[in-house]
Protein backbone atom coordinates (compact mmCIF):
# COMPACT_ATOMS: atom_id res chain seq x y z
CA UNK A 1 0.00 0.00 0.00
CA UNK A 2 3.06 2.27 0.66
CA UNK A 3 3.92 1.65 -2.70
CA UNK A 4 1.11 2.64 -4.47
CA UNK A 5 0.53 5.59 -2.92
CA UNK A 6 4.73 6.26 -3.25
CA UNK A 7 4.11 5.73 -6.91
CA UNK A 8 0.96 8.41 -7.11
CA UNK A 9 3.14 10.95 -5.21
CA UNK A 10 5.95 10.59 -8.31
CA UNK A 11 3.64 10.34 -10.50
CA UNK A 12 1.92 13.62 -9.47
CA UNK A 13 4.73 15.16 -8.72
CA UNK A 14 6.51 14.79 -12.48
CA UNK A 15 2.86 15.76 -13.68
CA UNK A 16 3.16 18.96 -11.45
CA UNK A 17 6.68 19.44 -13.26
CA UNK A 18 5.94 19.39 -16.19
CA UNK A 19 2.80 21.47 -15.91
CA UNK A 20 4.71 24.34 -14.07
CA UNK A 21 7.33 23.94 -16.79
CA UNK A 22 4.30 24.51 -19.46
CA UNK A 23 3.14 27.48 -17.86
CA UNK A 24 6.32 29.09 -17.31
CA UNK A 25 7.52 28.17 -21.00
CA UNK A 26 3.68 29.91 -22.20
CA UNK A 27 4.46 33.08 -20.17
CA UNK A 28 7.65 33.45 -20.87
CA UNK A 29 7.04 32.98 -24.80
CA UNK A 30 4.31 35.83 -24.44
CA UNK A 31 7.25 38.04 -22.15
CA UNK A 32 9.82 37.22 -25.56
CA UNK A 33 7.02 38.57 -27.90
CA UNK A 34 6.25 41.26 -26.32
CA UNK A 35 10.13 42.81 -26.17
CA UNK A 36 9.94 42.13 -29.48
CA UNK A 37 7.61 44.22 -30.38
CA UNK A 38 9.09 46.93 -27.91
CA UNK A 39 11.96 47.28 -30.26
CA UNK A 40 10.24 49.63 -32.22
CA UNK A 41 11.32 53.23 -31.29
CA UNK A 42 9.54 56.38 -31.55
CA UNK A 43 11.13 59.59 -31.38
CA UNK A 44 9.14 62.67 -29.46
CA UNK A 45 11.06 65.73 -29.87
CA UNK A 46 9.64 68.24 -27.60
CA UNK A 47 10.69 71.76 -29.59
CA UNK A 48 12.71 74.63 -28.11
CA UNK A 49 14.19 74.52 -24.33
CA UNK A 50 17.04 76.27 -21.97
CA UNK A 51 17.12 80.27 -22.79
CA UNK A 52 15.03 79.16 -25.99
CA UNK A 53 11.62 79.35 -24.55
CA UNK A 54 9.52 79.58 -27.90
CA UNK A 55 6.62 81.75 -27.97
CA UNK A 56 4.58 82.37 -24.89
CA UNK A 57 1.27 82.83 -23.99
CA UNK A 58 -0.97 86.35 -24.04
CA UNK A 59 -2.21 85.90 -20.95
CA UNK A 60 -0.34 83.39 -19.11
CA UNK A 61 2.89 84.14 -19.57
CA UNK A 62 3.22 80.42 -20.57
CA UNK A 63 6.49 78.98 -21.71
CA UNK A 64 6.31 77.38 -25.06
CA UNK A 65 8.95 75.29 -24.24
CA UNK A 66 7.32 74.42 -21.18
CA UNK A 67 4.01 73.36 -22.70
CA UNK A 68 6.30 71.38 -25.46
CA UNK A 69 7.95 69.12 -22.53
CA UNK A 70 4.24 68.48 -20.88
CA UNK A 71 2.53 67.25 -24.04
CA UNK A 72 6.13 64.62 -25.22
CA UNK A 73 6.04 63.34 -21.91
CA UNK A 74 2.38 62.64 -21.81
CA UNK A 75 2.65 61.17 -25.67
CA UNK A 76 5.66 59.03 -23.99
CA UNK A 77 3.19 57.52 -21.74
CA UNK A 78 0.97 56.44 -24.01
CA UNK A 79 3.00 55.07 -26.44
CA UNK A 80 4.99 53.10 -23.79
CA UNK A 81 1.28 51.43 -23.08
CA UNK A 82 1.46 50.17 -26.38
CA UNK A 83 4.87 48.21 -25.85
CA UNK A 84 6.76 50.93 -28.34
CA UNK A 85 10.10 52.16 -27.09
CA UNK A 86 10.69 56.27 -26.82
CA UNK A 87 13.33 57.65 -27.14
CA UNK A 88 12.77 61.83 -26.12
CA UNK A 89 15.02 64.59 -27.92
CA UNK A 90 15.01 66.23 -24.66
CA UNK A 91 13.97 65.48 -21.68
CA UNK A 92 14.45 68.09 -19.01
CA UNK A 93 13.79 71.86 -19.46
CA UNK A 94 17.40 72.89 -20.80
CA UNK A 95 18.36 73.27 -24.14
CA UNK A 96 20.90 71.15 -27.00
CA UNK A 97 23.37 73.24 -27.58
CA UNK A 98 26.39 71.89 -26.01
CA UNK A 99 28.79 75.10 -25.99
CA UNK A 100 28.94 78.37 -23.32
CA UNK A 101 29.51 80.67 -26.84
CA UNK A 102 26.38 78.90 -28.45
CA UNK A 103 24.50 79.96 -25.58
CA UNK A 104 25.81 83.55 -25.99
CA UNK A 105 25.12 83.21 -29.95
CA UNK A 106 21.70 82.52 -31.02
CA UNK A 107 22.54 81.36 -34.59
CA UNK A 108 25.15 79.29 -33.12
CA UNK A 109 22.31 78.08 -30.22
CA UNK A 110 20.16 77.50 -33.04
CA UNK A 111 22.28 75.43 -35.47
CA UNK A 112 23.95 73.67 -32.52
CA UNK A 113 20.32 72.42 -31.21
CA UNK A 114 19.09 71.44 -33.94
CA UNK A 115 21.83 69.37 -35.37
CA UNK A 116 21.89 67.70 -31.51
CA UNK A 117 18.01 66.52 -32.13
CA UNK A 118 19.32 65.32 -35.56
CA UNK A 119 21.87 63.25 -33.83
CA UNK A 120 19.58 61.77 -31.70
CA UNK A 121 16.49 60.97 -34.27
CA UNK A 122 19.73 59.08 -36.61
CA UNK A 123 20.80 57.38 -33.64
CA UNK A 124 17.38 55.96 -32.81
CA UNK A 125 16.47 54.76 -36.24
CA UNK A 126 12.64 55.35 -35.17
CA UNK A 127 9.98 54.23 -36.97
CA UNK A 128 8.63 57.58 -36.87
CA UNK A 129 9.04 61.12 -35.42
CA UNK A 130 7.02 63.73 -33.64
CA UNK A 131 8.39 67.15 -33.28
CA UNK A 132 5.81 68.65 -30.84
CA UNK A 133 5.03 72.47 -30.84
CA UNK A 134 2.68 75.60 -29.72
CA UNK A 135 1.84 77.69 -32.79
CA UNK A 136 1.63 81.79 -32.53
CA UNK A 137 -0.02 83.87 -35.13
CA UNK A 138 -0.47 88.05 -35.10
CA UNK A 139 -4.21 87.82 -35.39
CA UNK A 140 -5.35 86.03 -31.86
CA UNK A 141 -8.32 84.87 -34.17
CA UNK A 142 -6.44 82.07 -35.64
CA UNK A 143 -7.05 79.04 -33.19
CA UNK A 144 -6.30 74.85 -33.45
CA UNK A 145 -4.16 71.62 -33.79
CA UNK A 146 -2.17 71.38 -37.42
CA UNK A 147 0.28 69.24 -38.77
CA UNK A 148 3.31 69.82 -40.78
CA UNK A 149 5.08 68.01 -42.46
CA UNK A 150 7.98 67.23 -45.79
CA UNK A 151 6.59 67.78 -48.93
CA UNK A 152 9.39 65.52 -50.28
CA UNK A 153 8.85 62.35 -47.97
CA UNK A 154 5.55 60.49 -48.76
CA UNK A 155 5.17 58.43 -45.71
CA UNK A 156 5.74 62.04 -44.01
CA UNK A 157 2.49 63.08 -45.37
CA UNK A 158 0.86 59.76 -44.77
CA UNK A 159 1.96 60.52 -41.25
CA UNK A 160 0.97 63.31 -40.78
CA UNK A 161 -2.34 62.67 -42.46
CA UNK A 162 -3.13 60.14 -40.06
CA UNK A 163 -2.38 62.56 -36.76
CA UNK A 164 -4.29 65.60 -38.37
CA UNK A 165 -7.62 62.94 -38.81
CA UNK A 166 -7.65 62.27 -35.25
CA UNK A 167 -7.22 65.28 -33.97
CA UNK A 168 -9.44 67.06 -35.84
CA UNK A 169 -11.88 65.58 -33.73
CA UNK A 170 -11.41 68.09 -31.18
CA UNK A 171 -10.69 70.87 -33.40
CA UNK A 172 -14.35 70.47 -34.78
CA UNK A 173 -15.45 69.79 -31.00
CA UNK A 174 -13.31 73.59 -29.42
CA UNK A 175 -12.78 75.15 -33.13
CA UNK A 176 -16.25 74.01 -34.71
CA UNK A 177 -13.97 73.02 -38.23
CA UNK A 178 -11.50 70.34 -39.53
CA UNK A 179 -7.65 71.77 -40.15
CA UNK A 180 -5.76 70.19 -43.20
CA UNK A 181 -2.21 69.01 -43.04
CA UNK A 182 0.21 71.09 -44.70
CA UNK A 183 3.76 71.00 -45.83
CA UNK A 184 5.98 72.99 -43.84
CA UNK A 185 9.97 74.23 -44.35
CA UNK A 186 11.12 73.27 -40.99
CA UNK A 187 14.89 71.81 -40.31
CA UNK A 188 13.79 69.03 -38.23
CA UNK A 189 11.21 67.25 -40.70
CA UNK A 190 13.39 68.04 -43.79
CA UNK A 191 17.04 67.12 -42.43
CA UNK A 192 15.73 63.45 -42.13
CA UNK A 193 14.61 60.37 -43.51
CA UNK A 194 12.18 58.74 -41.03
CA UNK A 195 8.37 59.40 -41.61
CA UNK A 196 8.25 62.84 -39.66
CA UNK A 197 5.66 65.72 -38.78
CA UNK A 198 5.29 68.59 -36.75
CA UNK A 199 2.37 69.11 -34.15
CA UNK A 200 1.53 72.24 -33.67
CA UNK A 201 -0.94 71.50 -30.81
CA UNK A 202 -2.61 75.12 -30.88
CA UNK A 203 -1.97 78.72 -30.35
CA UNK A 204 -1.07 80.44 -27.34
CA UNK A 205 -1.88 83.14 -29.39
CA UNK A 206 -5.64 82.31 -28.87
CA UNK A 207 -7.25 83.20 -25.40
CA UNK A 208 -9.41 80.00 -25.43
CA UNK A 209 -6.87 77.83 -27.41
CA UNK A 210 -4.29 79.08 -24.35
CA UNK A 211 -6.64 77.81 -21.98
CA UNK A 212 -7.54 74.49 -23.32
CA UNK A 213 -3.55 73.79 -23.82
CA UNK A 214 -3.00 74.59 -20.08
CA UNK A 215 -5.46 71.97 -19.05
CA UNK A 216 -4.38 68.56 -17.96
CA UNK A 217 -7.44 67.50 -19.39
CA UNK A 218 -7.69 68.59 -22.63
CA UNK A 219 -3.80 67.98 -22.87
CA UNK A 220 -4.55 64.34 -22.28
CA UNK A 221 -6.91 64.28 -24.73
CA UNK A 222 -4.73 65.25 -27.54
CA UNK A 223 -2.07 63.32 -27.20
CA UNK A 224 -4.43 60.35 -26.88
CA UNK A 225 -5.59 61.62 -30.62
CA UNK A 226 -1.85 62.37 -31.88
CA UNK A 227 -1.50 58.38 -30.02
CA UNK A 228 -4.26 57.09 -32.00
CA UNK A 229 -3.14 58.67 -35.41
CA UNK A 230 0.39 57.69 -34.99
CA UNK A 231 -0.80 53.91 -34.43
CA UNK A 232 -2.94 53.90 -37.33
CA UNK A 233 -0.58 55.08 -39.40
CA UNK A 234 2.02 52.36 -38.12
CA UNK A 235 -0.51 49.57 -38.31
CA UNK A 236 -1.14 50.21 -41.85
CA UNK A 237 1.88 50.45 -43.37
CA UNK A 238 2.85 46.97 -41.36
CA UNK A 239 -0.07 45.68 -43.57
CA UNK A 240 1.09 47.33 -46.24
CA UNK A 241 4.45 45.95 -45.97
Amino acid sequence: MILIYKKKFIILSVCLIFFVCGVMSFFYGIKTATLILREEIIVIDAGHGGIDGGVSGTITKAKESDLNLKYAISLKNVFEKQGYRIVLTRSTEDGLYGTAAAYLNEDSRKSQDMKRRKEIINQAEPVCVLSVHMNFFGKSSARGAQVFYNSSNPESKRLATAVQNKINNLNEEYVGRKITQLPGDYYIVKSIEYPSCIVECGFLSNPEDEKLLLNADYRERLVYEIGNGVLMYLKTRELQS
